[in-house]
């Protein structure tokens, strides 16, 4: 039955996979085989799997938790990730609000979640970046899988990251928090929380603010001859923010739960001297109201029912920079300046429906509509830059987990979504240079397949095929953009088709006692990748287009320990991106925005009190660049950074770091290439960094 119930699932989902898909099923197919030929009759070991399958059901060692983003002491989520797995790589842009990218993908293809609500960006630089919504004081883990792989949302080409909140236990409990470290860091946050029989809640807040950080020559980053501030602008402050936030709880029967959820988070004087504005202001508000059940009905296991509404305001300008005295004949003290609102909302459900010998399958489907306006003057020019256009998703997904016999398992899913695009603004320029503002529609299926083989006690392999699409975003169809003078405006592409990757990941896991292993090796294939391009005609102007690419690469992570108290970890990820096909004005093969080979490891000690980490990170130098996009060549570089954690009391803990103990002056790949007020400037890490915290949990 398995095998019948196997062969054909199997084969609707090569069937509704689409061409990219096809030459690669015949290596995915030849895997399977050899693994299935190889597998040993022992025991079943459940190790991680080469990707976190979702939230509903999260796996052994696939996610980062809450502690150790409180430890690490890093005021942005993007360092976080980028400092814990070298498969992601950070995109700086300042002191805080950075992005990141996911085995060389990132903007709308890499999915960022709250609670499994899709997060999005107001700003087109994506200064207010979907990371820099997450809250540490809120946050219990954040889980991360990569590839086409993740169906529960629409648009998970590189991967998916999954910010979950911490559930409120029985009874009173809280926290404080405070930190200050280099360049006048400074962070006080607390939460309290209540849980009962039948109601909880929980509040949190905190308050960050920082000066432009030095790099390792020294220099400020508002010294830069790059960053072009003005010397007699007030640059006290790198970012000041607050947030803050509740939730509450009520059990409404035994096995229902209805909970609501509110957060405000305002940023003002944020400074990014890798762009030619910096943000005033930008206020976001989320909101949910979730229904759930955990116990068994006739049709499911749980369910839960999902409404969310996420709205931010966004005001950026170029009132600090040396491009601010060209508008001292126009009465005002900026010349560039953007005021944007974007808005997310809509409703998602998903379910555990156990079916016995026919494995755990998860169904589930979203509504969302995301709305996004944004009005831009330059001098004297008004742009409506993003003329209210808004993108609708409407999705459904299936996912299982098969048990073969044999030692084998298997994981499969299906997902269809229609997208549909709309400007309900003026779009006079765009209509004038690209022809047409046309409304667009699009009906994208997505699956994947892989198997896992428990080869003995210690040794799994797997290989897994997916693939997945998403829609042009409202800022590459709909994007009009008059520059002044010679410079090139910037327009949306309205006949954009929609990306899709298509992977095939294969590894190896080895698990024993004091040391684990994994590897992995992964091929995509990209159709339709939206790629930034210079025209001529019949303007000169900068805008989207379409081409066919491929990335590949291998990811390593291992840790063995030694003893009681000591541990070591070791890591790398290295990828490489091609265009298949060129657009017209390029001049190269090479995939931008790719980081070169990335290295890390790590010493630990830690008993009953203190915790002890010795973090080495390195980067090969990156050649690979494409000259058209304004990448340059970037330098190898290596730093140390160490951390100590000490329990005072029960109550009490203090935390110590020292970043780039060495004072390393370096920079990470050129990541700023995409934005429309790119200002092609390499933005320089942090040079030597200290903090001291001391936390009071009760």
């Amino acid at each position: 039955m398995h095998l019948f119930v196997l062969g054909n699932l199997g084969a609707l989902i090569i069937n509704i996979f689409m061409k990219p898909l096809m030459p690669m099923t015949r290596v995915s197919a030849l895997i399977l085989l050899v693994i299935a030929s190889t597998a040993q009759g022992t025991e079943i070991y459940e190790l991680e799997p080469f990707y976190v399958q979702s939230w509903a059901h999260p796996t052994p060692g696939s996610a980062l938790d809450g502690a150790t983003w409180e430890s690490r002491g890093s005021a942005d989520l993007a360092e976080l990730l980028e400092s814990a797995e070298p498969g992601l790589a950070l995109v700086r842009r300042g002191a805080v609000s950075n992005d990141a990218r996911m085995r060389g993908l990132g903007g709308d293809d890499l999915s960022v979640t709250l609670d499994g609500r899709k997060i999005y960006c107001a700003c087109a630089n994506r200064m207010d970046a979907p990371l820099s919504h997450a809250t540490v004081e809120a946050a219990e883990r954040i889980e991360i899988g990569a590839g086409p792989f993740s169906l529960r949302r629409a648009g998970s080409l590189a991967g998916h990251i999954n910010i979950i909140s911490k559930g409120i236990e029985p009874g009173h409990h809280g926290s404080l928090r405070a930190r200050y470290g280099s360049f006048d860091e400074t962070n006080l946050s607390g939460s309290t929380a209540y849980g009962g029989e039948q109601f909880a809640f929980r509040l949190f807040g905190a308050w960050q603010e920082s000066a432009p950080y030095r790099d390792g020559s020294g220099s400020r980053f508002t010294e830069w001859a790059t960053s072009a501030y003005l010397p007699t602008a007030d640059l006290s402050y790198a970012y000041r923010n607050w947030h803050a936030g509740g939730q509450v709880s009520y059990r409404i029967r035994k096995d229902l739960t209805l909970s609501a959820n509110y957060s405000r988070r305002m940023d003002r004087e944020a400074l990014f001297p890798g762009l030619k504005m910096d943000a005033d202001k930008t206020a976001t508000d989320q909101f949910g109201l979730t229904l759930k059940n955990t116990e068994s009905t006739e049709l499911t296991e749980t369910w839960s029912a999902d409404f969310f509404y996420n709205t931010t305001h966004h005001v950026m300008s170029d009132r600090l920079r040396l491009s601010s005295l060209n508008a001292a004949t126009l009465g005002r003290d900026w010349f560039m300046k953007t005021d944007a609102e974007a808005s997310n909302f809509g409703a998602t459900f998903d379910a555990e429906i156990d079916k016995g010998p026919f494995g755990n399958w998860f169904v589930g489907g979203e509504l969302e509509r995301r709305a996004w306006n944004s009005d831009n003057q330059v001098g004297t020019i008004n742009n409506a830059m993003l003329p209210d256009a808004s993108i609708d998703t409407h999705g459904a997904y299936l996912e299982g987990s098969l048990d073969l016999g044999l030692k084998l398992s298997l994981d499969l899913g299906l997902r269809f979504d229609y997208f549909r695009t709309r400007a309900y603004g003026d779009t006079t320029y765009l209509k004038q240079i690209r022809g047409s503002d046309a409304d667009r529609s699009f009906t994208e299926p997505a699956a994947f397949l892989s198997l896992r083989s428990y080869l003995n006690d210690y040794y799994v392999a797997f290989a897994g095929i997916g693939s997945m699409a998403r829609a042009p975003s409202p800022q590459e169809l709909y994007l009009q953009l008059d520059k002044p003078m010679t410079n090139p405006s910037w327009l949306g592409n309205h006949a954009l088709r929609a990306p899709r990757s298509t992977e095939l990941t294969t590894g190896l896991e080895y698990n024993r006692e004091a040391l684990s292993l994994r590897m992995r090796f992964f091929y995509s294939e990209i159709e339709d990748y939206i790629y930034p391009v210079r025209l001529s005609t019949p303007i000169a102007f900068q805008s989207y287009e379409n081409l066919n690419a491929r990335l590949y690469g291998i990811e390593f992570k291992s840790e063995w320990q030694c003893n009681e108290s000591w541990s070591l970890s070791f890591g790398l990820a290295w990828q490489e991106g091609e265009k298949k096909n060129r657009p017209a004005s390029a001049t190269n093969d090479v995939l931008a925005e790719i980081p070169p080979m990335r290295l890390q490891a790590g010493l630990q000690f830690q008993n009953e009190k203190t915790t002890f980490n010795l973090d080495a990170r390195g980067s090969l130098s990156q050649s690979r660049i494409d000259p058209d996009l304004n990448e340059t060549k970037m330098g190898s570089w290596l730093i140390l950074d160490t951390r100590v954690e000490h329990a005072l009391s029960k109550q009490w803990t203090l935390n110590l770091a020292l970043d780039n103990i060495f004072n390393t002056h370096y920079a990470l790949h050129n990541s700023q290439v995409r934005n429309p007020f790119s200002a092609s400037t390499i933005v320089y890490e942090p040079g030597r960094a200290a903090r001291i915290g001391l936390n009071y949990h009760f």
